[in-house]
């Protein structure tokens, strides 16, 4: 995720709020559990449902290999021309 301008209330409220509910699933004796933003809620779900299957990055499709060395910035390799959201199902419109 990128992110730019200033900071706001926003920025300070959300993490706060994950740390509270992590706490709190914590202090009533649930292990195991991901707090998450859902359908505009807070709310939580297994750690499996992120662990239990391995995810992958396209490296041919996303970036430039040939652009990429240990001393480029990651802007420098990125296939992308522009960092706007590409939604499921538009493979290929890049």
């Amino acid at each position: 995720m990128v992110r730019g301008g200033d900071p706001d209330a926003i920025d300070s409220i959300v993490p706060m709020a994950y740390g509270n509910l992590a706490l709190d699933l914590i202090l009533h004796g649930h292990h195991g559990r991901l707090v998450v933003l859902k359908n505009g809620r807070y709310d939580n779900m297994p750690i499996e449902a992120v662990t239990s299957t391995k995810k992958t990055v396209n490296v041919e499709r996303y970036y430039n290999r040939s652009a990429c060395v240990h001393s480029t910035p990651i802007s420098k390799c990125s296939r992308y021309s522009s960092w706007r959201v590409i939604r499921k199902g538009s493979a290929g419109r890049l």
